[in-house]
């Protein structure tokens, strides 16, 4: 699409997990919208030069594969290879050069044929050579923004060019340990976020951002928890045993430890109830800033269809849903889709 562009994020965070590819799964439990902002939507101007922040999630990581559509033995293989890869870094930025679909971003999609209508590709029906930037990193958590956001004003200035809208998803790697006390805290989840949109705002005092919350991860892994993934030499892997193996024993996959599950639980509603409170904050503090977030949403599709092979990430069709949700509870959620 005319005017499009990728800017692929920079950094790269050290772990020892196995892939370290946590994004936000796309299906969630009632739909509800938090909201913050002083001025009407209907105020908000068209942007020109839209910038995404956040994990693997934006970053479109496995939205080329579904669970529905099955994995084959050569996937899994091929998936397992990476674990050869000894250094973090190394491993990490191999799987998202084969991994990462950015054109299918629920964000900054460009994918002419495929089913996700980004929020890029309904702005761009209405502006005239809009353009977008990714700036996610798979495996980011939220103190990792002001990197992203360091890589944002870089790219700016090299360019000479003003963000005017920001997408901020992040969320995931912060819930994802296996001990309790690693978990990252309600308020040093909220501080990071505020100091990135601080940054951007303090910037651009006109800017707007959008902050779509992590999705309700506990849902999609209770209901997935015993969908079969692969028969193999006659053992039956679930999509419990592949997050496990993929991702380690996090506490979000273990329901069965009542007491850290729903600590971990109660962590995650604090992330959301404390963003709203914070945005409301910043609101104050930039008057002419256009803030929104949006916390709470459920999906209309079956769980098979819009989770990836990996039985976390979003397919193509969860990409699709979460644009589409997210851009109706967004900025302009008034303006015709042509394409429909």
């Amino acid at each position: 699409m005319k005017g499009f562009k990728i800017v692929r994020g920079l950094g790269i965070k050290q772990s020892v997990k196995l892939f370290l590819i946590l994004g936000c799964p796309v299906l969630l439990t009632s739909a509800s919208i938090a909201r913050a902002q002083s001025s009407s939507t209907q105020d908000a101007p068209l942007p020109h030069y839209i910038a995404a922040l956040g994990d693997s999630m934006t970053e479109g990581m496995l939205a080329d594969y579904s669970y529905e559509e099955g994995i084959s033995m050569w996937q899994i293989v091929g998936m397992l290879k990476y674990a050869e890869i000894k250094d973090p870094e190394k491993r990490l930025q191999a799987f998202r050069h084969d991994y990462a679909d950015v054109k299918r971003s629920w964000a900054t999609g460009d994918d002419q044929q495929g089913l996700v209508y980004s929020h890029f590709k309904r702005l761009a029906k209405y502006t005239a050579n809009v353009e977008a930037y990714n700036f996610a990193i798979s495996g980011s958590d939220s103190g990792d923004l002001n990197k992203q956001v360091d890589s944002l004003f870089k790219y700016q200035l090299d360019q000479g060019i003003q963000f005017d809208y920001v997408t901020i998803m992040i969320g995931a790697n912060d819930l994802a340990f296996e001990k309790l006390e690693d978990v990252t805290s309600p308020q040093h989840y909220v501080a990071h976020i505020e100091t990135a949109m601080t940054r951007l705002l303090e910037q651009n005092p006109e800017m707007e951002i959008y902050v779509v919350g992590v999705p309700n991860i506990f849902k999609i892994f209770e209901d997935t928890r015993d969908l079969v993934v692969k028969k193999i030499l006659g053992k039956t892997y679930t999509c419990t045993d592949l997050r496990t193996m993929v991702y380690g024993d996090n506490i979000m996959f273990r329901p069965e430890d009542i007491n850290s599950y729903v600590a971990i639980k109660a962590i995650y509603y604090q992330y959301q109830t404390g963003t709203i409170e914070m945005i409301k904050r910043l609101q104050k503090e930039f008057p002419n800033a256009y803030l929104k977030t949006y916390q709470t949403y459920g999906s209309r599709l079956k769980s098979k269809k819009v989770i990836s092979i990996d039985c976390f990430h979003p397919s193509q069709w969860g990409q699709a849903e979460l644009a589409d949700l997210s851009w109706k509870a967004g900025f302009w959620p008034n303006l015709a889709r042509n394409s429909e």
